[in-house]
């Protein structure tokens, strides 16, 4: 489903392999002769580092929450925030999105806001700050105390 993180996606997946694997047995019991693959146009794609997970906030509010849902659980989509890292979890695009700039934070109705590239903006669901574990960015905004003009960098 288009909202699903990757965690989620590899279990369904792993489900999926699972079968896939029982039916590729079976073909071999029953005598198939395989069909070698061709490396001819393979390529490796390098590892994921901790730093393709860092949330450009330039970007537009739809590929920030395609990144945050591919990076969610690992290695975790993150910005700074007061010189700390804060992991970002879940965030939805905000279709009426308020004018801020790219990063600057705003609690709208009870929501965080965050402004993001093309006019964007995203609402942050859950985050984990630095040294604490998942909350919600209610509860963190709570004890954060944000001021105004405040930045994700």
């Amino acid at each position: 489903s288009p909202i699903q993180n990757s965690g989620e996606i590899l279990a369904e997946l792993s489900q999926l392999g699972a079968r896939a694997v029982a039916e590729t047995l079976e073909l071999i019991v029953g005598a198939v002769e395989p069909i070698p693959q061709s490396a001819e146009g393979a390529s490796r794609a390098r590892k994921i580092s901790r730093e393709d997970a860092h949330i450009d906030w330039m970007q537009s509010a739809i590929s920030i929450e395609r990144q945050i849902r591919a990076f969610t659980p690992q290695p975790g989509a993150w910005s700074s925030w007061r010189e700390n890292q804060i992991q970002i979890s879940k965030a939805r695009v905000v279709e009426d999105a308020p004018t801020l700039n790219s990063g600057e934070l705003s609690v709208r109705q009870g929501s965080i806001v965050v402004g993001c590239g093309s006019e964007s903006a995203l609402e942050i669901l859950e985050v984990t700050p630095a040294g604490k574990k998942l909350m919600t960015s209610q509860s963190w905004a709570n004890g954060a105390r944000l001021g105004i003009g405040e930045k994700f960098v």
